[in-house]
């Protein structure tokens, strides 16, 4: 019959495996070029991880700013942190913090305060915050800009500025 030490002993090798498939990593550095994003992370205690890959969502990209508060999960196939991946980056500072249940936000923040965000709002409410909206044909040719002024003149409230209803781009 195996006593408990032993038990123990033997279990102790799964144990750290299952421990190390997931956890919370601080983003140390994002490397944006290639097939993949790059990412440097540190996961508790130990070392820091180089060359994580990290997966993302298709038809999402975003390439977040490496703050004190860029945080990661971290995943390890088998428990084998040089197999790991990062599949979700967050900025618990940045986020926002004003959504209702159930609405969903595309956003940047800058170190001015500044954002600029799409909000799907509830009710069927679109809310884009920004200055200017380029529009383009895919490959970089511009068609125009869209500004606060021409939106304005278009709803039939004219900004007092407004000279222009739509501004080419040449």
């Amino acid at each position: 019959m195996i006593g408990i030490k032993d038990f123990k002993r033997l279990i102790r090798p799964i144990q750290k495996k299952l421990m190390l498939l997931i956890g919370r990593a601080i983003v140390l550095a994002i490397t944006n070029s290639g097939e993949y994003q790059v990412v440097k992370v540190r996961a508790g205690a130990g070392s820091a991880l180089d060359n994580v890959h990290r997966v993302q969502e298709y038809g999402l990209d975003s390439y977040p700013e490496v703050t004190d508060t860029t945080e990661a999960l971290l995943l390890s196939p088998s428990g084998n942190r040089e197999a790991a991946v990062v599949i979700n980056i967050m900025d618990r500072e940045k986020r926002p913090t004003d959504l209702a249940e159930g609405e969903v936000c595309l956003y940047t923040k800058d170190d001015n305060g500044g954002s600029h965000r799409i909000h799907l709002k509830a009710g069927t409410v679109i809310e884009i915050i920004g200055s200017t909206i380029n529009l383009t044909d895919g490959s970089g040719t511009p068609y125009g800009v869209v500004t606060k002024e021409c939106i304005c003149a278009y709803t039939g409230n004219p900004h007092p500025d407004a000279s222009v209803k739509v501004k080419a781009v040449k």
